[in-house]
């Protein structure tokens, strides 16, 4: 995202200066949004046939349908 990527210095030390038991917290609390939940990706990936190939534009709609999701 533009917004971490253009404030990444200062999001980087802002960390660093956590306590330990904060940055854990943060760190928790933060990779929700990170780590996508297994049965979200399980419902999506159940769903294609991979005996059959995409389309361009079927790729582009997974491709949309996942980052929606993370």
């Amino acid at each position: 995202m533009k917004i971490i990527d253009d404030n990444w210095k200062t999001i980087s030390n802002d960390i660093k200066n956590m306590s330990p038991k904060d940055r854990a917290t943060f760190i928790e609390k933060m990779i929700s949004y990170v780590v996508p939940k297994s049965s979200t990706l399980d419902a999506n990936v159940n769903n294609i046939n991979y005996n059959v190939p995409l389309t361009d534009e079927e790729v582009r709609a997974y491709a949309k349908a996942l980052e929606d999701e993370i």
